[in-house]
């Protein structure tokens, strides 16, 4: 008569993952987001890579990305025998600039008055609001012809956006 036992043990294996999130939900520079760990079982510790030269130990770690790029962060999870990663790419977008120009400030008389804004390269769409209580306009240009039809002083401001809708905004005043 033989008797076979058998035993089998189980091996668990762990999943690893995090979060990341901004307080603003944008992801411009310079931008400080929170890395908050997402792993199964009760990991040991961790080991961060950022991607931007910094690196944490912390369940939880705050990070400020200054220059805008796509960053490779790995979290590795360290449990009493093995230990796993995992690795997620962040993308964090140049802040856009603008400045506004008109091509007077002083009008004599209700009229025409061109205003420029350059600014950022990446930026989509302007916002323009001429501070009259005309409409706001809406266009892929960052220069525009406006008439001021009444005397008054005014405050016209222009937004710049980007395809990310990250945006800048200024403002000239313009008296007529």
């Amino acid at each position: 008569l033989l008797l076979f036992i058998c035993s089998h043990s189980v091996i668990q294996a762990h999943t690893v993952d995090f979060n990341f999130s901004t307080s603003n939900g944008l992801y411009c520079n310079p931008q400080t987001v929170k890395f908050t760990h997402n792993c199964s079982g009760t990991p040991t510790g961790f080991i961060w890579n950022f991607g931007n030269g910094q690196s944490g130990t912390n369940a939880t770690e705050n990070i400020t990305y200054a220059a805008a790029g796509t960053y490779t962060v790995k979290l590795t999870a360290i449990y009493p025998n093995d230990a796993f990663t995992a690795v997620k790419t962040i993308v964090i977008y140049p802040t856009p600039t603008i400045s506004l120009t008109a091509d007077k400030n002083y009008l004599c008389q209700p009229g025409n008055v061109v205003f420029t804004a350059p600014g950022s390269a990446f930026i989509t769409r302007y916002e323009w609001d001429f501070g009259d209580g005309s409409p706001l306009v809406t266009t892929g240009s960052h220069s525009i012809n406006h008439n001021y039809g009444t005397y008054n002083s005014f405050t016209s401001q222009v937004k710049g956006i980007t395809s990310h809708c990250f945006t800048a905004t200024t403002s000239s005043p313009i008296t007529v």
